[in-house]
């Protein structure tokens, strides 16, 4: 069975093949990967090895300044709800803004599936990274930020295992129609 040193060196194999160099460390490695379609211009990412697997890292170089922290909170709690394979993350202490996600040690490596998670975390400050940048800067709520991206007219993204167009939470916004008390109520 594989472990997540394991991993780890397939990784670094896949990386190879693909052509993204890294910097190896003792027990994990970084790599810088540019975004095209993003305000957000450049990720620094980062694998390690744990005991469930690989953990993957993306961070991106602006820390959020306390006075947006809240909003920018607000705004990535708001993306992470109809996400299944990752998660933003908010350090509330600095500002840092990064997306984690895990690539589980079970059976036998998958290397096409282990570089969709390495893309994935691209794809993810593709998709949300400029609505992070509205909302820190002022520019728009994280409701309406978030509303604007999943309806789009893009289609719709299952790479994360997102939903529908409205990002999984359903079409009344996850209350259900008895107002979300949980009874079922009479009509």
């Amino acid at each position: 069975m594989l472990n997540g040193d394991d991993l780890l060196e397939r990784l670094k194999s896949c990386l190879g093949h693909i052509g993204l160099r890294y910097l190896p460390a003792k027990s994990h490695i970084i790599w810088k990967m540019p975004l095209t379609d993003c305000r957000i211009e450049e990720l620094f990412v980062s694998a390690r090895s744990c005991n469930a697997g690989l953990l993957l890292y993306a961070n991106m170089k602006l820390h959020v300044e306390p006075s947006a922290r809240a909003l920018a909170a607000e705004y990535l709690a708001r993306v992470n709800y109809g996400l299944i394979l990752g998660n933003f993350e908010l350090d509330m202490n600095d500002g840092e803004v990064r997306f984690k996600t895990l690539y589980p040690v079970c059976g036998e490596a998958d290397d096409l599936f282990l570089i969709k998670c390495v893309y994935n975390l691209e794809l993810m400050f593709q998709r949300y990274g400029d609505g992070l940048l509205s909302v820190i800067f002022g520019y728009d709520t994280p409701e309406h930020a978030v509303y604007a991206i999943e309806n789009s007219g893009e289609e719709d993204s299952d790479e994360n295992g997102e939903g529908g167009e409205d990002g999984g939470n359903g079409e009344d916004g996850g209350n259900g129609e008895d107002g979300g008390n949980g009874e079922d109520g009479e009509e």
